[in-house]
């Protein structure tokens, strides 16, 4: 029976950061105002997310996190390479529970605190303000539609955890946010795709 268990990148996301950054109790107004409506034209490059946030004004905030340093990317590879054999499997977040722990622990992919840093237009004499706490909530949101935001945001090519890639997807391919089907679903799952219909 596969030790392997479902895996929300999204809820990891947020996990995560609750766990390394220092909200001064803002997290709970920032959620309200993620609730709400009230993020918007949330934008995610590699290394920044910048966003729109409507509460008493409308504020911009841009969130900053360092790529992921590529040699620690290597080193948690050769730890994975047993269990870590499929693009689509990691993206789906089927996993096992000590990868998961890999992936998210000291040493893994997401950021540690002294690697966030974050600016908002208001006037908030805060570390995160509640704006900022509203943008990352709603970018845990947008990675749990499609974890390739967060492999974006990371600055990761999430084929460079894998360690055996399954049939005819080639390494070094780049994965885009919003379109998987880009990874060749004919290729992964060896059937015809109309890509039309």
């Amino acid at each position: 029976m596969s030790s392997k268990s479902q895996f929300n990148w999204g809820k990891a996301w947020r996990e995560h950061i609750l766990r390394h950054l220092n909200f001064e109790g803002r997290f709970a107004a920032g959620k309200s105002l993620w609730r709400n409506g009230a993020v918007r034209c949330l934008e995610i490059s590699e290394g920044l997310a910048t966003a729109t946030v409507l509460s008493d004004l409308e504020r911009i905030v841009h969130v900053r996190i360092k790529p992921c340093d590529p040699e620690r990317i290597q080193t948690l590879a050769s730890r994975c390479a047993a269990s870590l054999t499929s693009v689509a499997s990691l993206l789906e977040g089927v996993i096992e529970p000590s990868t998961a722990s890999l992936l998210t622990g000291e040493d893994g992919i997401f950021p540690q605190a002294q690697e966030v840093r974050s600016t908002c237009s208001c006037v908030e004499d805060l570390t995160i303000c509640s704006h900022t706490a509203a943008v990352i909530e709603s970018i845990g949101d947008k990675i749990k539609e499609d974890p390739l935001w967060f492999f974006r945001l990371r600055g990761i090519d999430p084929v460079a955890l894998v360690a055996t890639t399954v049939d005819n997807v080639t390494i070094g391919k780049t994965c885009t946010p919003g379109t998987q089907n880009e990874l060749d679903l004919s290729a992964i799952f060896g059937v015809d795709v109309d890509q039309d219909s």
